[in-house]
């Protein structure tokens, strides 16, 4: 993996990109669109894009692009960014061949008369990406899990506890998921605290089909509910003793309350 920190340190008013080339002949472009992983190509060309009624320069970068063609591919993975361009893409065509993506850091881009005009007077701007390659066909999962890495790093300290503390002195796991192409996106306390609403698990279903999942956790579990994403309930979901049954629709993010019974000391 490469890391690269890029910081532009004045005020500029121009359109300004960070351009990432690869010596591919014709790669495929995949992204990551608003809850969901598309690939830059029409419709009529396997791809996901509208041939007609649709805007193809900028499209959303999120956490990642991907680039690549049969058993190699390269994920950008992004942090500050939010829009970039394949090759020469222009409002109404969209270059699909393009080896090379334009990744937006500010500016005017449909010209000075909307947006905000020279970045509303600031003088500082970051760009964070990482780099990883996959010597395989695209994998959403994986360039999706390279991403969350750059994006969300591990961050280490040193635990200390009582002699008799209940976590085991080489390893903890929390939780665990089950399902091949399902991940676990957000892992909190509940709003109002983990002691009166339990804590809250999202996922997303990254596979093409509907998917069955398990939340595998390392105490029992008392009452397992989906709720919407600004955590209102919906319905209860089957769970048995520390095994919560989740499933989901293709793409589609799921977001779950789970609480767990009161631990003794010999649990």
């Amino acid at each position: 993996r490469i890391d690269i920190q890029n910081n532009i340190e004045q005020n500029f008013s121009s359109v300004v990109s960070n351009t990432f080339s690869l010596n591919f002949n014709r790669p495929d472009i995949w992204h990551e669109e608003i809850g969901a992983v598309i690939k830059a190509k029409l419709t009529s060309n396997g791809g996901h894009y509208a041939a007609k009624n649709a805007r193809y320069d900028w499209l959303t970068l999120n956490h990642f692009a991907s680039l690549g063609k049969e058993n190699f591919n390269l994920t950008l993975a992004n942090r500050d960014c939010y829009f970039f361009k394949p090759g020469k893409s222009t409002h109404d065509t969209l270059d699909e061949d393009a080896s090379y993506i334009n990744v937006l850091v500010g500016g005017q881009t449909d010209g000075a008369n909307l947006g905000i005009p020279d970045q509303g007077g600031d003088s500082g701007f970051e760009q964070q990406f990482s780099i990883s390659v996959h010597n395989s066909g695209f994998n959403k999962l994986e360039s999706m899990k390279s991403s969350l890495v750059c994006q969300q790093p591990l961050i280490a300290s040193m635990v200390k506890g009582e002699k008799n503390a209940p976590l085991p002195f080489d390893s903890y796991t929390f939780i665990k998921t089950s399902g091949a192409g399902v991940i676990l996106w957000a892992l909190k306390p509940a709003e109002e605290g983990v002691k009166i609403n339990g804590i809250i698990a999202r996922v997303w279903n990254l596979n093409e089909s509907f998917s069955k999942s398990d939340l595998k956790f390392n105490s029992n579990v008392s009452s397992a509910t989906e709720t919407t994403h600004v955590e209102v309930d919906l319905k209860s979901i089957p769970f048995k003793k520390k095994v919560v049954s989740i499933e989901a629709e293709s793409q589609q993010m799921k977001t779950f309350r789970i609480k767990f019974r009161q631990l003794t000391s010999d649990q």
